[in-house]
């Protein structure tokens, strides 16, 4: 193996420097920083992340079913069955179990049709048993056909801690969760 050692490569003429040819590799090792104050032109190229540089795990899931009625009075975990995507399977349908320590972003969206009048609704993103992010609303009249609740937040997660999103509702009623609604989160880079 040849060695070439120099501080400035200049194209002999024009404005391009080609390295190697289809198929080589080069890599940086480790401790080595590959950095530049130009552009780094990658359009027609493939650039491949390392598994700390990607947003996963992720996943997004769609209630796959109308679903309700609900108890009054209690949270209830609302099954998201219908995956469109589950990088590391960790999502079960209604829970996600976070499989490596991180900060992660979670969100939902959940569309509730047949409402009662003056009933109190509440859409939570949990950790355990710990609520980490909740919106409600304050009771509707009987001109409201259905309400879409929006939830999402970044939190600081360990290793096996599970994610869900719960409903709660105040009174008795026949009150369900569309197939419009979601539930998706995804590891946070550089976190």
């Amino acid at each position: 193996m040849s060695k070439i050692e120099v501080d400035t490569i200049e194209p002999q003429s024009g404005t391009t420097v080609t390295l190697g040819a289809s198929g080589d590799t080069f890599s940086v090792p480790s401790g080595a920083i590959l950095g530049g104050a130009g552009t780094f032109n990658l359009s027609s190229g493939t650039v491949t992340l390392n598994s700390s540089m990607k947003n996963t795990p992720a996943f997004a899931a769609f209630v796959a079913s109308n679903r309700g009625p609900f108890s009054q009075g209690i949270l209830t975990d609302i099954p998201f069955e219908s995956e469109k995507f589950d990088t590391d399977n960790a999502f079960d349908g209604t829970t996600f179990t976070v499989p490596e320590t991180g900060k992660y972003y979670f969100s939902c969206c959940v569309r509730v049709e047949g409402l009662v009048v003056d009933t109190y609704y509440q859409i939570r993103i949990t950790t355990g048993t710990t609520a980490v992010a909740t919106i409600g609303t304050n009771g509707f009249n009987d001109t409201t056909p259905f309400f879409m609740l929006n939830n999402s937040i970044i939190s600081s997660e360990s290793a096996g801690s599970t994610i869900k999103v719960q409903i709660y509702q105040s009174g008795t009623g026949t009150s369900y969760v569309h197939t419009e609604s979601y539930f998706c989160g995804m590891k946070l880079i550089g976190a």
